[in-house]
Order: C-alpha cells, then sequence, then structure tokens
C-alpha cells in the first residue's frame, strides 16, 4: 500500500484558499492572541484539500471584518462542514505551533509543537471539534455543545434526561441565589449578565456541590458543568464543558476488559496513551514492571495499581 501523501490547505487568507505540499506550508503566526484565520488543515490527498478548499473558503470570504468567536462558529456549523473529512480517525488540532493547524497523525503535530514551552493543543476523532477548537483558539468555554445524543448513537433515558434537568435547575437556582446577595455595583452588574446565569456550582471533577450553606459565598466561586476531563499520563490537560462520545476509546481499550476500558474513556484519555498502555501490557513481564514502566511516564503510582486492578478483574472474569 503506497504511503500518504500530505498536504496543506490554508483557508481565510490573503488571496483565498491555497493548497502546499506536505513540507510547504506558510508562516502562520500562533498562540491565542493572533485571529483564528487563516487556518491550516493538513489533507491526505490534493484530491482532499481541494474539496476542504471548496467548502470552507466561501464561509471564509461571507465573514464580515472584526468577527467575533461565536459568529465564526455559526457560520461554519453547518451539515457540509461537520461531515468535511470522515470521523474516526484521529484529528490534532494545534493551537501553538509551526505551523498551527489541523494535524493528521501524532507525528506531525509533535514537530509542530517542537520546543514550544506551552502547548495547546486537542486531540480529537471528530473533525468538527479540532476546527471548533482552532476557531475558539483553544478557550474550552467557548467550544459549543458537539455532539447531539442521536450523533453519539446514545438515546437517553427519562430518567437520565429528568436527572440532567435537576442538576440544570439546581445549578442555575444556586446562581440566582448568590445574585440577590447585597454586592457592590460592579457585582451586581456582572450578576446579571447572560454568562452568570449559566455558570454553575459543580466541583471540578463535574459533580454538583451541595446546596450553599453561607448566602455569601462569591459568585466566582462557582464553575461551569464539566462533563469530561482531557488528560495523558501525566494528568489533566483541559476540561470538556459539552457532551463528547467515548466509544472509540473504549472500543479501543477492550483488550483490557470492560471495566479498564470504560475507566480510561471516562477519565479523558486519548488514543496515544491508551496505545502505550496496550503495548506496555503486552510486554511487560510482570504487574510490577508494568505499574513501573506507566510511573516513569507519569502516571501515578496508585493509579496504575488501580488500573491493574480493573484488568485483573477482567482476567478473573475470563477463567
Amino acid at each position: 500500500m503506497a504511503d500518504t501523501e500530505y498536504c496543506w490547505v490554508v483557508i481565510g487568507g490573503d488571496g483565498g484558499a491555497h493548497i502546499y505540499g506536505s513540507e510547504d506550508c506558510p508562516f502562520i503566526a500562533c498562540g491565542r492572541q493572533t485571529p483564528a484565520l487563516p487556518l491550516a488543515i493538513q489533507c491526505r490527498s490534493s484530491m482532499e484539500a481541494r474539496n476542504v478548499a471548496r467548502t470552507l473558503q466561501p464561509i471564509a470570504d461571507s465573514l464580515p471584518h472584526g468577527v467575533d468567536h461565536t459568529q465564526m462558529l455559526a457560520a461554519f456549523d453547518i451539515p457540509s462542514v461537520r461531515t468535511l473529512l470522515e470521523d474516526g480517525d484521529d484529528f490534532y488540532a494545534i493551537i501553538i505551533g509551526s505551523p498551527p493547524g489541523i494535524y493528521r497523525t501524532s507525528e506531525g503535530a509533535a514537530r509542530a509543537e517542537g520546543t514550544f514551552k506551552y502547548r495547546i493543543r486537542r486531540q480529537t476523532t471528530s473533525f468538527w471539534t479540532a476546527l471548533a477548537f482552532m476557531l475558539v483558539k483553544g478557550v474550552a468555554q467557548r467550544m459549543p455543545p458537539m455532539l447531539t445524543y442521536k450523533e453519539m448513537g446514545e438515546i437517553p433515558s427519562k430518567t437520565t434526561t429528568d436527572s440532567l434537568a435537576e442538576r440544570l435547575h439546581h445549578s442555575l437556582t444556586l446562581s440566582s441565589c448568590s445574585s440577590q446577595v447585597p454586592s457592590t455595583p460592579s457585582q451586581a452588574s456582572s450578576s446579571t449578565s447572560a454568562s452568570t446565569l449559566f455558570r454553575t456550582s459543580s466541583a471540578s471533577h463535574g459533580t454538583p456541590t451541595p446546596p450553599l450553606t453561607s448566602p455569601s459565598r462569591p459568585e466566582s466561586a462557582t464553575s461551569p458543568i464539566i462533563y469530561s476531563h482531557v488528560r495523558n499520563l501525566r494528568g489533566i490537560i483541559s476540561s470538556n464543558y459539552y457532551p463528547t462520545s467515548t466509544t472509540h476509546i473504549r472500543n479501543l481499550a477492550q483488550p483490557l476488559g470492560q471495566l479498564a476500558a470504560r475507566y480510561l474513556a471516562s477519565h479523558g484519555y486519548g488514543t496515544e496513551d491508551v496505545e502505550c498502555i496496550l503495548q506496555a501490557k503486552r510486554r511487560a513481564r510482570n504487574s510490577e514492571d508494568l505499574v513501573a514502566f506507566l510511573a516513569g511516564r507519569g502516571m501515578s503510582v496508585n493509579e496504575a495499581r488501580f488500573l491493574l486492578q480493573l484488568v485483573d478483574q477482567r482476567d478473573t472474569l475470563h477463567t
């Protein structure tokens, strides 16, 4: 099978869309303070690059001067964009890199990040998620809802929807209560904003906090509901404030057993880390070797041992 001939398409720049060879992408300034456009997208063929250019460049051309991230997301959030590149394979959205853009391989993404001290990236199996991450410059709170229940293949039960509604009602009630606390004019002004109404009182691990015991608790202590974290072996690197599918990671981690697969998926581990764990499991002579290997990659010893207990549960069930 012939090697994939990667190339770049840059949309939203001066003079329209342009296609470049795999090593010829022009300089694009990176970082959160730079504009979202122009945007570089790595493609697997010149045909794919032309299709990306034909789809995205007219949208970029239609954007008014000084457009904000909300308007930009609304313009690109159409079916032809969401389905532009097939989901399932990995996409790497690199905010700080040379060049910044959407990559299709982990090796390319790693080379782009190079020696940059601060890294802002998102690994996902959804092109739309990667594109949205680039448009909001990696600010998680600005990300729109990515998937509907239908797209995730998960139809919520009445109990699930009632539970979510109860959580949201509880969160909004807490925000409403805090906005009634006597405050300075500047605090009162901020408490009536739309963004304040949707700030919820979830703990950092994503579960609702109990009712406030003191009405004087500052509103700044609240935070949005976190649906899931994104992490690598060293820890949490970002958070999702919207539902995301874990099916891909659960399927990938199935050789470790159902419990371990669900653990890795629900804790936000990505494809690279799961593949690393699978490879280490195959090569390790015993459990302590595997724990030592994972600890050397950044996972805590306690977590590595717990993960092995979940794997052992699979082995026990199969005997």
